[in-house]
């Protein structure tokens, strides 16, 4: 699947957008846990919730 097409979607079970992970490595860490666990996925870094992808 490209990446254009899961930003273009929402957030769900299988996909969670992180804007980054600096501060967020715990968080993300139990996103990466709960994914593996659940039927695998993504996690994009650099994807808001509003489905932008940033540029910093």
């Amino acid at each position: 699947m490209q990446i254009q097409e899961l930003v273009k979607g929402a957030e769900g079970y299988n996909v969670d957008f992180k804007c980054s992970v600096s501060s967020k490595a715990k968080e993300i860490s139990d996103e990466v846990v709960g994914i593996a666990n659940a039927a695998g996925g993504y996690i994009l870094i650099g994807v808001d919730n509003e489905n932008l992808i940033k540029n910093k």
